[in-house]
């Protein structure tokens, strides 16, 4: 009996984390629409550590640190999201992750993505 207790008490917290996480990326959603990246960033990268991985938050990421011109973050959240997804569905974002990998120096992965992006 006590172990369809604690398999019960695991699914329930494992829907409530679920939902915790919906919410902040809801919240984050609302920052970033209002053109608030920088606060929106601290919301996505907290989901983004508990494991929470979707190519929208990598999108969202990604775009909230290029718009700011800090290259080697939105490099880094670009990466991800091309590991997630290799061909991702809007070419700006070969563009942009080739212009944040040339700003970093990463001058060969930049020219990859730039011919992905041409293509």
């Amino acid at each position: 009996m006590k172990k369809f207790i604690y398999i019960g008490a695991l699914f329930l917290g494992g829907i409530t984390l679920s939902y915790a996480q919906k919410v902040q990326v809801k919240k984050a959603d609302k920052l970033y629409d209002n053109y608030n990246y920088i606060d929106a960033v601290e919301t996505y990268e907290k989901v983004a550590q508990k494991g929470y991985k979707s190519a929208e938050i990598f999108q969202k990421l990604g775009n909230s640190y290029y718009f700011n011109a800090n290259y080697n973050e939105s490099a880094k959240w670009y990466g991800e999201l091309f590991e997630l997804e290799p061909v991702a569905s809007d070419p700006e974002y070969y563009f942009r992750y080739a212009q944040s990998l040339k700003s970093v120096g990463e001058y060969t992965k930049a020219d990859e993505y730039m011919e992905k992006f041409y293509q």
